[in-house]
C-alpha cells in the first residue's frame, strides 16, 4: 500500500507551479521592456501580454501533462495559472469554486491507512488559478523544489522508467515548439508585414559601406542562404549580431537600379551604440508621407518648412518628372541635385496629384554626430525654428539668423548651444547673429523647462549661406562670420599665382558641390574683405570629409513593408519549419555571443537580446502579435532546455546522470542543486529587471 503519508503535496510549488514562476521571472525580463514599452498603451494591452504568455507556458504544461497521463503517471492538478484555487472540475466531484482536497481520498483504519478510490473520482483536478501566469502540472512523486518527496506509489513518477521520465520532461519542449511551428504557418498562410532586407542607409565608414553597398541595394540570400518567401531586414540584423568577431559574411544583393545580382564579404564591427556586431546599415523607408493631424504638421513645419507645402498621407510618384518607385531611387536623385530645388510629383490619399518644388539640404551621414568640416572649415550655427512665446522670440530672434556668438562663445555649435542654454537658467545673454547680411547684437531671455534653461530654437548649419565659421590655423586667418563669393582651381599652392579666374559660389553647398567635382586639386577660395585668397592645398585630401555629409530632403516617410505570405499550404509549413529551425539557431547563437561576448548582457531585453534590437514591436495586427508569441515559444522552449538546475534541461541532466551511475543522485544533493539554480535564477532576474528593463521603460 502506499505511503500517503509521505506524499502529501505542499500547498505551492509542486512539478510545474514552482517552475512557471521560475519561467516567468527567467522570461519576463528578457522580453518585458521590448514588449511592454511597445504594446502596453492601456488595459487591454496589458491583458494580452499576460494572456499572451500565459498560453505559451499553459501549452508547455500540457506537453507534460500529455506524456505523463500516456504513461499512467497520477496528474493531481493541472491548472490553468498559478496561486489559489478560483474554480475548477473533477470528475466525479463536478465543477466547484475555491479550494478543494485533491489526491485520492483517505480512511484510517487502526494504525494503518486505506486507499478508497470510487471508480466514478477522476485522479486530476482541472483547475483555473487566480494568477493568470502560465500553469502547473502537480505529479505524484515529483517536486522540483523538494526532491525528497517522493512516493512509492506505482503511478509516481520517481517510479517510472527513466526513458518515459525523460519524455515527460522533454514533452513541454516539445509541445512549445509544436506550438512555434503552428503558429508560423497560420501566420505565414494569412501574411504578416515584414520590413524587407533593403538598405535604407548606410552609416559613414561603415562595413557596408566599405563593401560598397548603396541606400536602396536590396539583400536577398546571406551567405548563399535564400529563405523561402523574402529576406526580411531582421535576418540582416541578426546575421551580423551573432556572427563571430572577424568573421566575413556574404551578402548577395540586387542593387537599387536593378541589373545582375552582386555579391559582397562584409565583416561585422561592433557597435557602441548597441553593444552588437553590426553592418552599418538603416531600415528601409518607403515613399508614403504619414498621416499626421494639421497641429502636428504645423509643429514639424517650424523646422522643416517642406512639410507645410505637402499634404499628409501622400505618396511621391516622381523626381523632376522621372517615375520612381522605392526610397533608394529618391535618394540618389537627392544626392545628384548637389543642392538644386529638385520637383517632387505626389498624390495624396484622397487620390489627387500636385507637385511641389523643394530644395535637399547638406546633412551628416547615418553615424556621424557632429558637424563635418568642409576643406578644413565648418559653416556657423542657423536658426531653424523658434518656439512661440519662448525667451528667443522674445528678444526678436528670427528663423534665418546666423549666430556668430552666444554669451562668450564665438562661433557654437549645436552642442554648445545647448550646454550654455541649459545650464544658465532665468539668465540673460547676449547673442551677435548675421541677418540678410547685417549684424545684430540682440539680448535673451533664457527660460525654464524642467529644472534646466530653455532657449526656444532649433539650429542648423547654415550650408545656404557663404559665412565661415572657425577658422582651422589657415592663412589668411579666417574669422567666424567672414564670407566667401568665389573658388578657382590653381596649379600651384600658392597664393602669389595670378591672375585668378574665379567662378562664382553663393554658399557653401555651392562650394561643395564646385570642390567635390575637382578633387586633388589645388583651390583658391576668394574672400570678402581680403585682398589674398584662402588657399587649400590636396582638395582632395581637405575634401575628405565631403563623405561625411549627404543631402537630404529632410521628409519623414514611412518604414518599407512587405506581406510575408505563402502562396499555399505546403509552403506555408515549409515556411513553418524553416523560421522555427532559424530561431532555435538564433536563441543558442545568442547564447554563444553572450559567452563569447559579442551580444551584451545590457541587450536582454527581449524574447532574445537581439529580438529586441532587430523588431520594433509595435502594433501592426493581430498576425505579428502571433509571430511574436511564436518567437517567444521557441525561446521559452531553447531556454527552458537549457542544463540549468529547476529547468527541464537540468531535470533532463538529472536523469542522465542518474542512468550513467545506476541510481539516482542523494536527495540531499539534488536538493542542493535546485536550490543553487533557484539563486542564479532569481540574480539573473533581479540584474535584468534592474539594470536593463526598468531603465529602458522609463527612458523610453
Amino acid at each position: 500500500m502506499p505511503n500517503n503519508k509521505k506524499i502529501r503535496p505542499p500547498r505551492f510549488g509542486h512539478k510545474s507551479a514552482a517552475r512557471s514562476v521560475v519561467l516567468l521571472t527567467l522570461f519576463l525580463p528578457l522580453f518585458a521592456a521590448g514588449l511592454l514599452t511597445h504594446f502596453i498603451h492601456g488595459v487591454g494591452q496589458v491583458a494580452l501580454v499576460i494572456i499572451g504568455f500565459g498560453v505559451l507556458v499553459f501549452f508547455h504544461e500540457l506537453g507534460h501533462f500529455l506524456a505523463a497521463k500516456s504513461f499512467k503517471i497520477r496528474c493531481d492538478v493541472f491548472s490553468l495559472g498559478i496561486g489559489p484555487r478560483l474554480c475548477g472540475w473533477r470528475k466525479g466531484k463536478g465543477f466547484s469554486f475555491g479550494s478543494v482536497p485533491i489526491g485520492p481520498p483517505v480512511t484510517a483504519e487502526g494504525d494503518a491507512a486505506k486507499l478508497v478510490v470510487p471508480q466514478t473520482l477522476g485522479e486530476t483536478d482541472y483547475r483555473i488559478a487566480w494568477l493568470p501566469f502560465g500553469g502547473y502540472v502537480r505529479m505524484l512523486g515529483q517536486d522540483d523544489l523538494d526532491p525528497t518527496k517522493v512516493s512509492s506509489d506505482p503511478a509516481s513518477f520517481a517510479n517510472k522508467p527513466i526513458w518515459q521520465r525523460m519524455i515527460v520532461i522533454s514533452a513541454g519542449v516539445v509541445m512549445n515548439l509544436i506550438l512555434a511551428f503552428i503558429i508560423f504557418v497560420i501566420v505565414f498562410r494569412v501574411g504578416v508585414p515584414f520590413e524587407p532586407a533593403v538598405i535604407g542607409g548606410v552609416e559613414y565608414n561603415s562595413p557596408a559601406m566599405k563593401a560598397g553597398l548603396r541606400v536602396g541595394d536590396r539583400v536577398i540570400a546571406i551567405n548563399n542562404h535564400k529563405p523561402l518567401g523574402f529576406l526580411e531586414f531582421s535576418d540582416l540584423k541578426m546575421a551580423s549580431a551573432l556572427d563571430r568577431p572577424g568573421k566575413p559574411i556574404k551578402l548577395t544583393y540586387i542593387s537599387f537600379d536593378g541589373g545582375q545580382p552582386k555579391s559582397a564579404n562584409v565583416v561585422p564591427t561592433m557597435s557602441k551604440s548597441t553593444g552588437f556586431l553590426m553592418f552599418g546599415v538603416a531600415e528601409p523607408e518607403s515613399l508614403k508621407v504619414p498621416k499626421v493631424k494639421a497641429k502636428q504638421v504645423a509643429d514639424l513645419a517650424l523646422s522643416n518648412p517642406i512639410l507645410a507645402k505637402i499634404k499628409p498621407g501622400s505618396t511621391i510618384l516622381a523626381v523632376n518628372g522621372h517615375p520612381i518607385s522605392s526610397y533608394g531611387q529618391l535618394y540618389h536623385f537627392e544626392q545628384r541635385c548637389h543642392g538644386r530645388p529638385i520637383t517632387l510629383t505626389l498624390k495624396s490619399s484622397r487620390g489627387d496629384k500636385y507637385s511641389v518644388s523643394v530644395t535637399p539640404n547638406l546633412e551628416p551621414a547615418l553615424g556621424i554626430t557632429h558637424i563635418p568640416a568642409i576643406l578644413g572649415y565648418r559653416p556657423l550655427m542657423q536658426i531653424a525654428a523658434i518656439v512661440p512665446q519662448s525667451g528667443a522670440q522674445k528678444a526678436g530672434l528670427q528663423p534665418g539668423d546666423v549666430i556668430v556668438r552666444i554669451g562668450t562663445i564665438v562661433d557654437p555649435d549645436w552642442r554648445q548651444i545647448r550646454h550654455i542654454s541649459s545650464h544658465n537658467p532665468n539668465q540673460t545673454m547676449s547673442m551677435k547673429v548675421v541677418r540678410n547680411g547685417k549684424t545684430k547684437t540682440l539680448v535673451v531671455h533664457i527660460g525654464h523647462l524642467n529644472g534646466k534653461g530653455f532657449l526656444g530654437i532649433e539650429a542648423v548649419p547654415a550650408y545656404d549661406t557663404n559665412l565661415f565659421g572657425k577658422s582651422r590655423g589657415a592663412k589668411p586667418r579666417v574669422r567666424a562670420g567672414d564670407a566667401f563669393d568665389g573658388v578657382a582651381v590653381i596649379n600651384r599652392a600658392s597664393s602669389k599665382a595670378a591672375p585668378i579666374t574665379y567662378t562664382p559660389v553663393k554658399n557653401w553647398l555651392e562650394l561643395y558641390t564646385f570642390a567635390k567635382a575637382h578633387p586633388h586639386t589645388h583651390l583658391a577660395i576668394r574672400l570678402v574683405g581680403h585682398r589674398e585668397p584662402l588657399v587649400v592645398n590636396n582638395a582632395g585630401h581637405a575634401f575628405a570629409n565631403l563623405k561625411k555629409l549627404h543631402f537630404s530632403l529632410g521628409l519623414p516617410l514611412n518604414p518599407l513593408t512587405q506581406i510575408q505570405k505563402s502562396s499555399s499550404l505546403s509552403t506555408a509549413l515549409a515556411m513553418g519549419i524553416d523560421h522555427t529551425i532559424r530561431w532555435i539557431t538564433n536563441t543558442y547563437l545568442t547564447l554563444r555571443g553572450l559567452g563569447i561576448g559579442t551580444v551584451s548582457p545590457s541587450q536582454l531585453h527581449g524574447v532574445v537580446g537581439v529580438a529586441a534590437v532587430s523588431y520594433q514591436l509595435e502594433s501592426q495586427g493581430l498576425m505579428y502579435l502571433l509571430y511574436f508569441m511564436g518567437l517567444i515559444s521557441v525561446n521559452l522552449a531553447v531556454i527552458n532546455f537549457l542544463p540549468l538546475p529547476i529547468l527541464d534541461g537540468g531535470l533532463f541532466v538529472m536523469l542522465l546522470l542518474e542512468k550513467i551511475r545506476g541510481r539516482p543522485l542523494p536527495l540531499k544533493v539534488q536538493a542542493g542543486i535546485q536550490i543553487v539554480g533557484l539563486i542564479l535564477i532569481g540574480g539573473v532576474f533581479l540584474y535584468v529587471t534592474l539594470f536593463n528593463d526598468l531603465p529602458m521603460i522609463f527612458h523610453h
